[in-house]
């Protein structure tokens, strides 16, 4: 993917380069169309952004896992939580950020009273959630 993202960027500056220094003009081949309108097509389609949060909580007990939860909403009623159960193991993670710089300020913020805190990639995001985790 991110060689793709790296030829196509090389691609279309060639393509500006040469049409700057020697004036004349180079046509886009079909193919180089139909793969910049896939790639466009595909982004478009894709409800989902790529971001981060922040782990508060891995454990197998759910009655430590409710406990934390409610006690973390209680205090943090604007950060949004989400609960993965991957089993053995429940996952407690908070907000939802797009820059890992922000999910890092978040944790060491949060490390004060869950220590065990970490920021955590996640991709399936929505523009609606990241907007809701401004903190």
């Amino acid at each position: 993917m991110i060689m793709r993202n790296v030829f196509l960027i090389f691609l279309l500056s060639s393509t500006f380069t040469c049409t700057f220094m020697t004036g004349q003009v180079i046509s886009e081949s079909p193919e180089v169309s139909r793969i910049l309108k896939n790639y466009a097509l595909s982004n478009k389609q894709s409800e989902y952004i790529n971001g981060w949060r922040v782990q508060i909580l891995a454990t197998t007990d759910r009655l430590a896992l409710e406990s934390t939860k409610s006690q973390f909403q209680k205090n943090y009623p604007d950060l949004p939580l989400q609960v993965v159960h991957n089993r053995p193991y429940y996952h407690l993670r908070a907000g939802a950020f797009y820059d890992k710089k922000e999910a890092i300020l978040m944790k060491y913020f949060l490390r004060k009273f869950y220590p065990g805190a970490m920021e955590i990639a996640d991709n399936k995001l929505t523009i609606d959630l990241l907007l809701a985790s401004k903190f």
